[in-house]
């Protein structure tokens, strides 16, 4: 079944749906599929809140029943129109992806996909730990960076130790950036992002007051095609509280949208994460480095008057056009090729 507004579309699935207004002193409205009429039925049911804001009196809505059985994977690509018209009418993102993706996910429990519609990095595709194999078998991977990757594939977070201090002196340059993105570091991520990576911005911070997505925060085409490094800036460690399984929740958050490009703050069941999710804290120390992945929710601690670097990263092709014009910027090039944008 099917129902909504002429202002808008909210088709989804719910079993024992039926008719109950006269079909009289309405617009006809059609759900087809394929060029198939499917439903039918007249747009007059009342909805006080499409009156409440003047969209007429209210007697606008409708809803139709299927005249067969359909697949709840194929709703995102149901047409409702008003009859005789090629007009099609609005629907919301909330309305058709979720039901698609539990579908499509119930139907190929174990194919390998990526985890939200933008696709993403591999090392969060649901088959990441084949690939890793694959890739140290065929020699794409460097053996010594297996164990992190494999870290920030299971728990995504990976604490590298061994790097040169960080001192955090008047403002922030190539070479000091240089220190932290060494030849390991670099390595290991080119492996991640499959290209040499990009640094969008870096940036000095004391704590986070709110949980934080890398992915949310980005502004990218791609938002999962992103990592954060973190790395003290002064002589005491850093604490990152990671949500546990926060990278493999859904993609989908309980209106609708997507948790890549909107902070989440609920998780599954309206249960607060602030509240009572589990955490894991990650000790990062003075020399030591965390890669943070897309999709983590987290906090940064550290203590008074000690401050942390944050370093965004996406794979070069992924840096907007707009990062290189901004005349504000000073786009800087490094030896071991890794490109920032200070």
């Amino acid at each position: 079944m099917i129902r909504g507004s002429l202002d808008s579309v909210t088709p989804e699935q719910a079993e024992g749906w039926a008719l109950s207004q006269d079909n009289q002193g309405g617009m006809p409205v059609q759900a087809m599929l394929n060029r198939e009429i499917i439903g039918e039925a007249i747009a007059n049911m009342y909805r006080s809140d499409l009156e409440a804001v003047g969209f007429g009196d209210g007697h606008c809505a409708y809803m139709i029943r299927f005249y067969r059985h359909i697949d709840p994977a194929q709703l995102p690509f149901i047409v409702v129109r008003p009859e005789c018209s090629d007009l099609e009418l609005p629907r919301g993102i909330a309305t058709g992806y979720v039901p698609f993706f539990n579908a499509l996910h119930q139907a190929y429990p174990s194919a390998g996909r990526y985890r939200s519609v933008y696709g993403g990095l591999w090392t969060d595709r649901t088959d990441a730990a084949a690939v890793l194999r694959g890739k140290l078998a065929i020699g794409q991977l460097d053996p010594e960076d297996a164990e992190p990757v494999g870290r920030l594939i299971s728990s995504g977070v990976a604490v590298l130790p061994g790097l040169a201090t960080f001192r955090l002196l008047s403002s922030l340059t190539a070479e000091l950036l240089g220190m932290v993105v060494n030849q390991r570091i670099l390595r290991l991520l080119q492996g991640v992002l499959e290209a040499n990576p990009a640094v969008l911005n870096a940036e000095i911070l004391h704590a986070s007051q709110s949980i934080q997505q890398p992915s949310a925060n980005t502004g990218l085409p791609s938002p999962s095609e992103c990592l954060l490094l973190v790395t003290p800036a002064g002589e005491r460690a850093a604490t990152i509280d990671v949500v546990r399984g926060s990278h493999d929740l859904p993609e989908f958050m309980r209106d609708g949208r997507s948790r890549w490009v909107h902070q989440p703050t609920l998780g599954a069941g309206g249960v607060d994460l602030e509240q009572s999710a589990v955490l894991d804290s990650h000790e990062v120390k003075p020399g030591s480095i965390a890669i943070i992945g897309p999709g983590v929710l987290h906090w940064l601690r550290c203590e008074p008057q000690e401050s942390v670097l944050r370093l965004r990263v996406v794979p070069s092709h992924g840096v907007p056009a707009r990062m290189a014009q901004d005349e504000g910027r000073e786009r800087t090039i490094m030896a071991n090729g890794l490109q920032v944008w200070l």
